[in-house]
């Protein structure tokens, strides 16, 4: 993988919080799963977000893909998503997930226009902001 071509992955271990800035051009962000709290903030540019443990699209599909599929039980941290100046796209897929969401002492699942919450005892929260 070569993070200059960008279609790298992030691989890390022993790490309480990760910061990553991303380019200032259209950007295709796969996020599969956090172990720490993850900060991620792109530029200007038109990005795509897809959330889910089969998220895998690339800049050809990023704009024309209808469904993402997989679930979302590698959100083990809390997720930050701020986006830059731009027309961005966010696809968050649970649709495979045999573990039950909005169930845990958290209470019931929260879905507003900044955020994803109480999906569940031992997953993060997902949050999302745009410029």
């Amino acid at each position: 993988n070569d993070i200059l071509a960008k279609n790298s992955d992030v691989a890390y271990t022993n790490v309480d919080t990760l910061n990553i800035l991303m380019g200032h051009q259209n950007n295709t962000l796969n996020i599969r799963g956090t172990s720490a709290e993850t900060f991620i903030t792109s530029q200007e540019g038109d990005d795509a977000v897809f959330i889910s443990s089969d998220a895998n699209e690339n800049s050809e599909t990023a704009n024309t893909v209808g469904i993402l599929f997989g679930w979302l039980d590698y959100i083990q941290a809390d997720l930050h998503v701020m986006t830059g100046s731009g027309r961005h796209r966010m696809l968050i897929s649970d649709i495979y997930s045999t573990l039950s969401k909005g169930v845990g002492s958290k209470g019931m699942a929260e879905l507003t226009n900044k955020s994803l919450t109480k999906l569940g005892d031992g997953l993060g929260d997902i949050y999302f902001s745009a410029d």
